[in-house]
């Protein structure tokens, strides 16, 4: 195991690339879901550095390469009578032309703030084992610049990215996906296998194209007919260096 997670931590540093903008049906192709172990750290370790957003633009699935720097370390959400800041270690509220920050939600690390049914949301991950497996989406209430927050959903999986089409809230998570309508889960999948290719952002056209990207490339959901497709990334170069590596997992030496 350790030489397997130490695999991904070198390749990580070898691989990168240079495109900004690509083209799902022409720098993707169709992929068999990986199903076993072998053939997901494969899929992992090649594709280490090839990380891929989605966003929906006039209509159009539009795709780009992330870059885990992207992700911020603060996330600031602005409101009327001041500003949401979310940290790793929780969310504060500042008052406008106030430098005090007041303590909301601690020991957690918030994901994405967005409205909802006129409602302020709050996405967070525990801060509890590695990967975390667990989150909560949080309404909150403000009474006199003061603020109280309710837990409105757990789920049982870590919520990495979100979109909002149609009046429900769709889920993207280290192993799984939720859709959120009236803020009761109305659909979950669990245990799929984009688990540790870390899914950074989600983007619906319909329910029927749903797409999600990830570490290696980009999954379409269509939740009407329950069907996931893969579509890797197919110009992910690989040198040496991998298959020598990837020969030591395969065949450990034994002293």
């Amino acid at each position: 195991m350790r030489l397997r997670i130490f695999i991904l931590f070198v390749l990580f540093f070898k691989f990168c690339y240079a495109q900004t903008s690509y083209n799902l049906e022409q720098d993707f192709n169709i992929t068999e879901i990986p199903t076993s172990d072998e053939d997901f750290f494969y899929l992992a370790g090649i594709s280490v550095g090839y990380n891929f957003k989605v966003k929906i633009v006039d209509d159009k699935l539009e795709i780009q390469k992330f870059e885990p720097r992207e992700r911020k370390d603060t996330i600031e959400f602005n409101i009327p009578n001041g500003k949401l800041i979310a940290t790793v270690r929780g969310l504060f509220f500042e008052e406008l032309n106030q430098s005090n920050k007041q303590e909301i939600i601690l020991n957690r690390t918030v994901q994405n703030i967005f409205y909802y049914q006129n409602k302020i949301c709050v996405l967070t991950i525990l801060l509890s084992g590695i990967p975390p497996r667990e989150g909560q989406l949080f309404t909150l209430k403000a009474q006199k610049n003061k603020f109280k927050y309710k837990a409105i959903i757990t789920f049982n999986s870590s919520p990495y990215a979100y979109d909002i089409f149609n009046k429900k809230i769709f889920i993207a998570s280290h192993d799984g996906f939720f859709v959120v309508k009236n803020f009761k889960i109305n659909k979950s999948l669990r245990k799929q296998f984009w688990e540790g290719l870390y899914p950074n952002s989600i983007a619906v056209l319909d329910e029927e194209n749903i797409f999600i990207g990830i570490r290696g490339g980009i999954v379409k959901l269509n939740i009407l007919k329950n069907e996931i497709t893969f579509y890797k990334y197919n110009n992910i170069v690989i040198d040496d260096m991998f298959f020598e590596i990837w020969e030591m997992i395969e065949n450990p030496i034994v002293k």
